[in-house]
């Protein structure tokens, strides 16, 4: 009887064990699913740490370099602070200095040429004295320029400077004119060369001028004849310019009588400006 209601169970029991396999499989299947998904998910989180971590650093290296760029600006604040408080004690000292050589100050010297009081022998006497100071070569240069710069508003100025590779310029345009090479063999130019650099110089300082009468802005009273060079110029191109600027400084002086006051100062060597 046993055996017989055993057997009438065993579809069930067959029926029962085909289900719990079927879920088992189903649950392995859910398993390996949310298994899957935990290793995705974990995949994505340590992607999204990653990018916070990379964030932060580049995060953290902008406010360095913003860190970095405060005190550059700082530190340039501080040395455009210091250059002026420079400029304004080089300002004072030039000021300080022209009262201890003549007693007079920019603005003295200024009205001193709007009188017209300002003479040749003045001028010179003021060069004179300024190779004499013992001051730096670039504080003597700027009183140069700054002396120069004061008579620019009222005086004709015909600048001549030859540059490191003997270039003449009028004005600081480049003159067609050359000396050639220098001939260590003779201790000279070429002869011929030499009299047409000469010839040019005069020829191109004679138009200039001339232009200078003819424009619409009339030539002052005063014409300034400057020379100047730059540090690696040629003695022998120097000697020989400065020459021909005399010269034509002595015969203008002749020619114009006492319509105008003439100047002629040899700057010597100063950077080109």
């Amino acid at each position: 009887m046993k055996l017989k209601n055993f057997l009438e169970l065993t579809p069930l029991i067959d029926v029962f064990l085909i289900l719990l396999f079927v879920f088992m499989i189903n649950q392995k299947e859910q398993e390996q699913a949310f298994e899957q998904e935990k290793i995705q998910l974990s995949g994505d989180l340590k992607a999204s740490y990653e990018k916070l971590a990379d964030q932060k650093l580049k995060s953290s290296t902008f406010e360095s370099s913003l860190s970095e760029s405060d005190k550059k600006i700082k530190m340039y604040e501080q040395e455009l602070l210091a250059q002026k408080e420079l400029l304004e004690k080089s300002t004072e000292e030039i000021s300080r200095k022209l009262m201890d050589l003549f007693g007079q100050t920019s603005y003295s010297l200024e009205k001193k040429v709007l009188d017209r009081e300002l003479t040749p022998d003045f001028y010179y006497q003021y060069l004179e004295q300024l190779q004499k100071t013992d001051l730096i070569d670039s504080t003597k240069i700027i009183q140069q320029i700054m002396v120069l710069g004061e008579l620019k508003a009222y005086a004709t100025i015909i600048n001549i400077y030859v540059d490191n590779d003997n270039q003449v310029l009028l004005n600081g345009k480049a003159l067609p004119i050359s000396l050639g090479e220098f001939d260590e063999n003779t201790g000279d130019f070429d002869l011929e060369m030499k009299e047409s650099f000469i010839k040019g110089l005069i020829i191109e300082l004679e138009n200039h001028y001339e232009k200078q009468k003819k424009s619409k802005e009339k030539l002052g009273e005063i014409v300034m004849i400057t020379f100047g060079h730059a540090e690696k110029t040629l003695t022998g191109v120097i000697r020989i310019t400065e020459s021909v600027l005399r010269k034509y400084f002595a015969e203008t002086r002749q020619i114009e009588g006492n319509s105008k006051k003439i100047f002629y100062s040899n700057m010597g060597y100063f950077p080109f400006l």
